[in-house]
């Protein structure tokens, strides 16, 4: 899908957002365990436009009392795809 791929910058926002919804769950992550949580994220969503994955994450932060993970996205992709 070339540049509509979501890269490791959009992920690092889209943490960004998870990571403001959930302060708790990332406050004592040091910057090695960000940077492997990017890695993960954006291989597992390579193939996913990155406004897409924005829009399941947003969907998951409303629907979940902890934050989501990657499964529980790709299920609120499922039904914005």
């Amino acid at each position: 899908k070339g540049c509509a791929e979501m890269t490791q910058d959009e992920a690092i926002k889209i943490l960004a957002v998870l990571t403001a919804a959930y302060p708790n769950a990332y406050k004592s992550m040091t910057p090695e365990e960000a940077n492997g949580v990017v890695a993960v994220w954006s291989l597992q969503f390579a193939d996913v436009p990155a406004d897409i994955v924005f829009m399941a994450v947003n969907m998951a932060i409303s629907s979940c009392k902890f934050p989501p993970s990657i499964c529980e996205v790709k299920e609120k992709l499922k039904k914005l795809l």
